[in-house]
């Protein structure tokens, strides 16, 4: 999870998981703080190829 902070976005809680299947499913809560804006960011690799995929911020 990021939290935007003067302007960029910074990491501020990180998790990671590996499976040797075809498969994979994360699912993280973590607190917010009202006022603040926050997005999810997930980096998929698979053998040599790697995607980021990056959710709509929300501020709360």
């Amino acid at each position: 999870m990021q939290e935007l902070k003067n302007g960029s976005w910074v990491d501020v809680k990180t998790s990671s998981k590996k499976t040797g299947g075809k498969t994979c499913s994360v699912l993280n809560s973590y607190p917010v703080a009202k006022g603040h804006t926050y997005r999810g960011l997930a980096i998929i690799t698979a053998e040599s190829e790697s995607k980021t995929l990056i959710s709509t911020s929300q501020k709360y």
